[in-house]
């Protein structure tokens, strides 16, 4: 019987150095050390963003980041699918690459100035969105509430808004620059009697809104920051108001 307990120790013991092992080789293929032509030890961070979403990868990059591979279909530009925070990398927009800790991308964090902020806020613990176009992603910046505010369980964001729910309140960053004000352009001419019918796409999706034996119809006030166009999100129908992409306003039919 003497043998078993040193066969028992090594099992275990076997199985703690394969978990261990186990554990560094994820860690490798996350964050690995690549030859430099400079001559030192260049980190190599691997970050991508899932489904399009914004996403921040811890890192040190106090002395420059780099893009050094592309692994994702969709274009990995800087400032606008990635970019620097003091804390880390960015990715949104499905942007997937390797990027090289002090390479020569500069040493300066991104600015925030390009970002908006946008405050939206539960009340009573009721599901609100807040309309906004969220362009390449969307960041919790400043939590208002003392209930949490958990990514895809009591926030989230959609192509046209930000969404709170179970009594989160807080301030977002879009990282956008505002969109510039439209050129302004002439009243529109409405007939008389014209009623005004309210239709808004939501989430992109189509909508007719009904308002049916009107001869004509026009834009009366544009309430979305997508711009509506007739006979390309907007239409007038036998029905009524059709939109879709995003497309909502004050329409007057008569």
């Amino acid at each position: 019987m003497e043998p078993v307990k040193p066969l028992f120790g090594c099992g275990l013991l076997c199985l703690a150095l394969v978990a261990s092992a186990s554990h560094a080789q994820g860690l490798r293929k996350l964050l690995h050390r690549e030859s430099h032509p400079k001559g030192y030890d260049a980190m190599t961070v691997h970050c991508e963003s899932t489904g399009g979403r914004w996403r921040l990868c811890p890192a040190n990059v106090d002395n420059g980041v780099r893009l050094v591979r592309q692994v994702s279909d969709a274009a990995c530009i800087r400032r606008q699918s990635w970019g620097v925070r003091t804390n880390g990398i960015w990715v949104s927009s499905g942007c997937s690459g390797d990027f090289e800790l002090g390479g020569d991308g500069g040493t300066d964090a991104d600015s925030d100035s390009g970002s908006r902020l946008v405050r939206c806020e539960s009340r009573n613990g009721m599901r609100q969105v807040c309309r906004v176009d969220t362009g390449q992603g969307v960041r919790l910046r400043r939590r208002l509430s003392n209930l949490p505010c958990d990514e895809g369980g009591s926030w989230g964001y959609e192509t046209d808004g930000i969404w709170v729910r179970r009594g989160c309140r807080a301030d977002f960053a879009i990282d956008v620059p505002p969109v510039a004000a439209p050129d302004p352009v002439p009243a529109p001419v409405i007939g008389n009697g014209a009623h005004t019918v309210r239709c808004e796409s939501q989430s992109g999706g189509q909508r007719t809104c009904a308002a049916a034996g009107y001869h004509d119809a026009v834009l009366k006030q544009q309430r979305s920051h997508t711009q509506c166009v007739r006979n390309s999100n907007w239409w007038l129908v036998p029905q009524g108001i059709r939109v879709s992409g995003g497309c909502r306003g004050d329409f007057a039919v008569w």
